[in-house]
């Protein structure tokens, strides 16, 4: 390409662009243009809409102090219809409180009259039960038997409820040993002398160390309501001591939770660590009405097994059953927590107190509940006619409770 044809090149690129630019200038002029005209002829149209809005401002502010509270327009028969009903209201207005005086009294003397008809029927409850029990008291073989319930009960649910404890505490003290944590085993306490802030502690190791004997005791409580219901056809003394056996194991897992969430100490650290919650936190809380109504419903369910655990149908019949109850489970609890208090006395630390209290929130729901319609009809599964305070028992109490006080009472080192 010479010189020439490049000069042309450029010279109309130069024409182009000139012509570019007076086509956007034109048509810029153009849009100002039909802007300018636009806005000319919208301008009348606002001048009228403000105009007619200026109007009607001041009609609504005139209108307003004309009459500053419009009333609503109503019909001659609406008006005579709420002319009644405004009548009516009054009228029953002035009649109820012409009548309450009345009707106070009235109500008085229907709320005492209940109350009557509630004391009468509470005194000849009363009267009927005394007479149910002068009755049980006269008859010197049901007077004897009651009796022998009460001890062997009472014997029984101390022991089981030591052997279950010191069964809870050795299984924390080796699951401790095992994990090279020392500790002191006393009858009321275990002492961690490790330092607090030791390196061995280790979340797990807490959590196993702590929960490991109220889950063993959990297992425990069942195995042995088990145990029961396979020995319900044998001897009459197992059966009683399987049962204690496994209400206390139950107490030391769910009495211990709580107690520990009450106090701060052994059961709830496992729950602390396991979950990383605060004291009284949601999950602690949830935990603590578990382990309330779990309780619970242990006395319903062990209701039926202490009525099936009698030695005698006369002792269970629905008239004279409280006795059979307060004998066997109320008494035994009542006098076995003082057992229990006095063996570790004068070392009674609050927790231990209140897990030796857990059995009576069990032992209430069965007083409550001895006599339910589904309870009328007991089956007793082995009578027993020679049922006799048991030495044995006693022995190995007294032996067990010799030991708790001459070994553990002054403590034994594990690791």
């Amino acid at each position: 390409m010479n010189r020439a044809e490049k000069r042309h090149i450029r010279e109309r690129k130069r024409k182009l662009k000139k012509q570019r630019k007076e086509y956007l200038r034109k048509e810029k002029a153009s849009v100002k243009r039909q802007k300018r005209e636009l806005r000319e002829e919208v301008r009348p149209m606002k001048r009228r809409i403000r105009r007619e809005k200026a109007k009607a401002f001041k009609k609504s502010v005139i209108g307003f102090l004309k009459n500053p509270i419009p009333r609503k327009k109503v019909s001659e028969s609406e008006r005579i219809l709420r002319n009644q009903v405004r009548k009516d209201v009054r009228h029953y207005t002035i009649m109820k409180i012409v009548n309450l005086p009345g009707k106070i009294v009235k109500d008085v003397r229907l709320y005492y009259k209940v109350r009557k008809l509630w004391i009468t029927n509470f005194l000849m409850g009363v009267s009927e039960n005394i007479s149910h029990f002068k009755y049980a008291f006269r008859a010197k073989e049901l007077r004897n038997a009651y009796l022998t319930v009460a001890i062997n009960s009472t014997l029984m649910f101390v022991l089981a409820f030591m052997l279950s404890y010191i069964v809870n505490q050795l299984v924390a003290v080796y699951t401790a040993k095992i994990l090279n944590i020392p500790s002191e085993l006393f009858s009321y306490r275990i002492y961690w002398p490790l330092y607090t802030y030791s390196s061995l502690y280790s979340r797990q190791v807490l959590v196993l160390i702590f929960g490991m004997g109220p889950f063993v005791s959990f297992l425990l409580g069942i195995l042995f309501y088990r145990l029961f219901i396979v020995v319900r056809y044998q001897s009459i003394y197992l059966k009683t001591f399987f049962l204690w056996t496994s209400i206390s194991s139950f107490v030391l897992f769910f009495g211990a939770y709580i107690s520990g969430a009450v106090t701060r100490t052994g059961f709830i650290y496992a729950s602390e660590w396991l979950f990383m919650n605060n004291m009284f936190d949601v999950v602690e809380i949830i935990f603590i009405t578990l382990s309330v109504i779990a309780l619970i419903i242990i006395g319903f369910i062990m209701t039926k097994a202490f009525l099936e655990s009698s030695h005698s149908r006369a002792l269970i019949e629905p008239r004279i059953r409280v006795l059979y109850i307060l004998s066997a489970v109320v008494f035994p609890v009542i006098v076995g927590i003082f057992i229990l208090i006095v063996i570790n006395f004068p070392n009674n630390p609050v927790e231990l107190l209140l897990l030796f209290m857990s059995p009576l929130l069990i032992s209430i729901v069965m007083l409550f509940r001895y006599n339910a319609i589904s309870l009328q009809n007991i089956t007793i599964m082995k009578i027993d006619k020679e049922y006799r305070i048991s030495l044995f028992v006693i022995i190995l109490l007294i032996v067990l409770i010799a030991f708790f006080r001459i070994v553990l009472f002054k403590g034994v080192t594990f690791g």
